[in-house]
């Protein structure tokens, strides 16, 4: 086994433009929610939090050690979540793929249809058979039948 953990280089989220905006914008946007008397969820304050957090060995990390040579580096801990973060939810999102991929039969999916079923389930008129037959008729048309 080829041991290089000199070329392995952290993501650094804090240098990225996002975690820029969201450091100096999110503060902001909190007072203007509580002004209005709004606020946000506990769970979205953790989200953003946690996104803040992602990634920085000031918040936790772990040092790998390789066996043979010797060579250690650190390893921050990311957030995991799946919301806001979009290291963590591409991550997240491949390895849902990768599950999937191994459990379901080899045959084309048509995501465009799993997103309007979805979005017709969530907030289209329940029992609105007219709606729901616009909707499939709108995805024969398109072709994701």
């Amino acid at each position: 086994m080829l041991c290089r953990p000199q070329n392995y280089r952290a993501s650094n989220p804090q240098h990225s433009l996002l975690h820029e905006a969201v450091t100096i914008g999110w503060p902001e946007v909190q007072r203007e929610a509580s002004a209005e008397g709004n606020g946000f969820p506990q769970r979205v304050h953790d989200e953003m939090q946690g996104y803040l957090n992602c990634g920085d060995p000031r918040h936790g990390f772990v040092e790998v050690r390789c066996e043979e040579c010797e060579a250690s580096v650190a390893v921050p801990f990311s957030c995991k979540r799946r919301g806001f973060c979009p290291k963590c939810a591409a991550k997240r999102a491949h390895e849902t793929e990768s599950h999937l991929m191994g459990i379901l039969p080899q045959v084309s999916y048509r995501h465009y249809a799993e997103i309007a079923i979805m979005w017709s389930s969530r907030i289209g008129p329940r029992g609105n058979e007219r709606f729901l037959l616009n909707i499939r008729m709108t995805m024969d048309t398109v072709g994701f039948s």
